[in-house]
């Protein structure tokens, strides 16, 4: 009975997560931010941490709604400069604190 109500409350905070909010509306449906923010997201997984579930659900639904594979997405010149305004970052912790700014800070392991 105690794990069926650790499950259903994980269930539960889980699709609650996955639910996306005005802000990450806004940047999914706007293929130039899309594809820096992609860019900016993939030199943090390679560099300092990966992506959560929640972000690594957010990062296909991203190329999902923009019609984009991982070919498409490297040949895309938004995602090599969103790419390489993040190798201008001091640290991983700097980045990690402007992407909770940009409120997709969940989206990261930190």
């Amino acid at each position: 009975m105690k794990k069926l109500l650790i499950v259903l409350i994980l269930f539960s905070s889980l699709s609650h997560a996955l639910i996306p909010n005005e802000k990450i509306a806004k940047f999914l449906n706007n293929r130039d931010v899309v594809l820096q923010m992609l860019g900016a997201i993939d030199f943090y997984t390679e560099r300092c941490n990966g992506l959560t579930e929640v972000g690594s659900h957010y990062y296909s639904l991203a190329l999902d709604t923009h019609g984009l594979t991982q070919e498409t997405l490297y040949k895309a010149s938004l995602y090599r400069t969103g790419y390489k305004l993040a190798i201008l970052y001091p640290s991983c912790q700097k980045m990690a604190t402007d992407f909770d700014n940009f409120g997709i800070g969940h989206f990261i392991k930190k």
